[in-house]
């Protein structure tokens, strides 16, 4: 028994120094979005591609942020998917002022397909560019974002180029969830290695910013291919590696940033939505990625406690346990610090793991339940699997 207990500490311990490794890898080799002057040929047309569906809180300042893009060679299609607010009022009036803004209105949702899938594969078909960027509609940036971009993708030979957004949390269930979520990319998944890999998970798509070529959207198959998947980036960044094709993650928190959610159940849900789907709706890897994580921190951090107010702890777990929590705190303090998130989001480490577990769970049981909701619409599912 206490060869068994020796091991699990040590598996932890390796654990806890492979995700600081990571982190402080990454910290060198995710590089940063940034504005540089590169000579490539501007005579490309980009089509940007937005589905909106009850957006008036948010459009505005994403159209805004477009229209004054330094690069110029391109269109703003925006596809109104049967919104009830003054979502397609307010494209109308920047498609009046701006002769780059279209406005489409989507049609009714087939049987099968994910809403969002639906809209951005209708825009798709009503694009021009040799370039296609979908941006969510709660995503603004700097003025020369596009540009910069088609310099990396055209210069680098790239079929998808992503972005990690800027997410600046405003409510308690923000503040425990997205440095989660930079966390779970940024401490384990060795970018340098991902860039080079064919392996399709070792990769991660933002639905914030996908610039595709329009060829190697078309390859893979685009939405279609991913009609009922309701984690349709993630999905589509997998097959454009396991076609073979070039996938490139650049961090754009300093160019680009994504608008906090309404209110905290709004947070909550649009999160919980996608956990479930991004397991591949299987109930075996949620369970042992839950009591993985519980097991990983919670374990050190009993040991400590049992440690420090008991006579007839072990020194020896003590030792690794501490050792073994302080790897997990550096890279969860860098995470927090590359990503610009408030100092106050660092001790909430073990709390943020707790939450994200609650929601995974959630995320679960909404597709047994199926009362899976987004934008006052069922969100379609696939079957689960054990």
């Amino acid at each position: 028994m206490s060869q068994l207990i020796n091991f699990q500490y040590y598996v932890i311990l390796g654990l806890s120094l492979a995700s600081t490794i990571i982190a402080i890898s990454n910290n060198f080799f995710l590089r940063r979005f940034i504005s540089k002057t590169i000579e490539f040929d501007n005579n490309i047309f980009v089509s940007v591609l937005i589905p909106a569906r009850n957006e008036e809180g948010k459009i505005y300042k994403c159209l805004e942020a477009l229209v004054n893009q330094t690069y110029g060679n391109l269109e703003i299609i925006v596809l109104n998917d049967n919104s009830d607010d003054a979502t397609p009022q307010i494209v109308t009036q920047f498609e009046k002022d701006h002769c780059k803004v279209k406005l489409i209105n989507g049609i009714d949702l087939p049987l099968g397909w994910g809403g969002k899938n639906w809209a951005c594969h209708q825009l798709a078909n009503s694009a021009n560019g040799e370039y296609i960027l979908f941006l969510d509609s709660d995503t603004v940036f700097q003025s020369d974002t596009i540009e910069i971009a088609l310099q990396e993708s055209v210069n680098n030979n790239v079929d998808l180029l992503t972005l990690i957004p800027k997410r600046h949390p405003s409510s308690i269930v923000e503040l425990l969830m997205f440095p989660f979520m930079n966390w779970a990319i940024f401490s384990w998944l060795p970018i340098k290695i991902a860039h080079r890999s064919k392996n399709s998970y070792l990769s991660a798509t933002f639905g914030q910013f996908m610039l595709f070529k329009k060829e190697a959207y078309l390859h893979i198959g685009g939405h279609e291919k991913v009609h009922g998947n309701a984690i349709d980036d993630f999905q589509l960044g997998r097959f454009v590696k396991k076609s073979g094709l070039k996938w490139m993650l650049l961090d754009g928190t300093n160019m680009i940033e994504s608008m906090p959610y309404d209110n905290s159940k709004e947070a909550f849900n649009g999160i919980s939505r996608s956990i479930f789907p991004a397991l591949n709706y299987s109930v075996s890897t949620l369970f042992i990625l839950s009591l993985s994580l519980m097991w990983m921190i919670f374990i050190p951090l009993v040991t400590i406690f049992y440690g420090l107010f008991s006579s007839i702890g072990n020194s020896k777990y003590l030792l690794v346990a501490t050792i073994a929590l302080s790897g997990f705190l550096i890279s969860w303090t860098l995470t927090c610090r590359r990503f610009q998130y408030p100092l106050r989001a660092i001790p909430m480490f073990p709390f943020s793991v707790l939450f994200m577990l609650c929601l995974a769970f959630h995320s679960m049981v909404s597709v047994i339940r199926k009362t899976t909701v987004w934008k006052e619409r069922k969100i379609h599912t696939e079957k689960m699997r054990f």
